[in-house]
């Protein structure tokens, strides 16, 4: 029960923080989307759990493996592009084009 709540507490105070990290280090014409982007993520999250536990999809006992195997993807896709990201050192260049073409992705696409 104490561990419950721990995580409880912690998954409360990651959802208050993370965007209102998101905003301080974004750029000022983009704050408000950026803000909304780990809200958007989690609240996907929930709905995808919820969807995965109907007992037509994910939700009888003999499948409780796979649903503990999903947690796995987002780790896999975490190792994949965190080399891409700007935690990379000596690859400002690079950096800077993959930040470019997302920066467009974002403001072109939605206007």
């Amino acid at each position: 029960i104490l561990a419950r709540f721990v995580i409880g507490i912690c998954s409360g105070l990651a959802t208050g923080i993370c965007p209102m990290y998101c905003i301080e280090i974004s750029n000022k014409n983009l704050r408000g989307a950026v803000g909304v982007i780990p809200q958007l993520f989690i609240t996907i999250g929930i709905l995808s759990a919820q969807l995965f536990a109907f007992p037509q999809l994910m939700g009888k006992q003999h499948l409780w493996g796979w649903m503990m195997a999903f947690t796995a993807v987002p780790a896999f896709v975490w190792l994949i592009v965190s080399p891409l990201l700007v935690e990379t050192q000596g690859r400002d260049g690079h950096t800077l084009l993959i930040f470019d073409f997302f920066y467009h992705i974002l403001i072109f696409d939605f206007h």
